[in-house]
C-alpha cells in the first residue's frame, strides 16, 4: 500500500539506520507530500459528508 502512495507521489520515503540494542537496523520512513496532504483533506471530506447524510432522519414514521 505505500508503495502505491509512493508511486503516486502522495507520499515520500527514505531509509534511515537505528541502532537497537547491539545491532543496526534499517528503518523505512514516510512523509506526505503537499498532494498527499490534499487527497487525505479530500477524502476526509468526503467521509464526513457520508457520516452526515447516514444520520440524518428522513422521515418520522
Amino acid at each position: 500500500m505505500l508503495a502505491r502512495l509512493e508511486r503516486d507521489h502522495l507520499i515520500e520515503g527514505w531509509y534511515e539506520q537505528i541502532r537497537v540494542g547491539d545491532q543496526a537496523v534499517t528503518e523505512r520512513r514516510y512523509r506526505i507530500t503537499p498532494a498527499g496532504t490534499r487527497a487525505w483533506e479530500q477524502t476526509r471530506a468526503f467521509h464526513e459528508a457520508v457520516a452526515a447524510a447516514g444520520s440524518r432522519r428522513w422521515s418520522n414514521a
